[in-house]
């Protein structure tokens, strides 16, 4: 009947509608791009991490404007797996910035950060922009073993769902 046409189609409306949010809220993140990582970008206001981080430092900067500082999932990992170091977003005159390290006075610009600090930053990043869906190609790639162990207890902590591909022993003992 016209009636039952009429339900149906609004039915897959709303299925398409629900696909396409879920789907446009998903993270996908590859091994990332370090050069492009470490290269100065435009701050422009950015919801959806790249897939291959390349535009860590808009997300960064986003969630510093969201919650007044980074977020303190960032903050907490920082102090735990890398005491004594605060990261840092340098504004550049011409509307790009980067990411820079600090450990007491001494200053690192972002070609100086270590690749494991940048994964986990993308990581932990990826994580505070509660994405419907996570998927995480090569988890282990850059990181040390212990940064493994303290992603896995974030991924766990979380109601996002996650899926890992690895091919890594290590990730394989860690998760539940």
């Amino acid at each position: 009947s016209k009636e039952e046409k009429a339900r149906l189609s609004i039915l897959i409306t709303h299925i398409e509608k629900f696909i396409m949010n879920f789907l446009k809220e998903l993270i996908f993140l590859r091994h990332l791009s370090i050069g492009e990582v470490r290269k100065s970008k435009r701050l422009e206001s950015s919801e959806v991490l790249d897939e291959y981080g390349s535009n860590l430092v808009p997300i960064l900067y986003t969630l510093q404007q969201r919650h007044g500082g980074l977020p303190q999932r960032i903050v907490t990992a920082l102090n735990s797996l890398f005491p004594g170091i605060r990261i840092g977003i340098e504004l550049l005159k011409d509307g790009r910035a980067y990411l820079s390290m600090y450990e007491g006075a001494n200053k690192y610009a972002s070609p100086g950060l270590p690749d494991g600090l940048l994964k986990l930053l993308s990581l932990l990043a990826a994580i505070e922009l509660k994405p419907s869906l996570l998927l995480i190609d090569e988890l282990e790639n850059s990181m040390h073993a212990r940064f493994l162990e303290y992603v896995i207890d974030e991924l766990n902590s979380i109601e996002t769902p996650v899926l890992v591909a690895t091919h890594s022993p290590i990730v394989v003992d860690l998760v539940d």
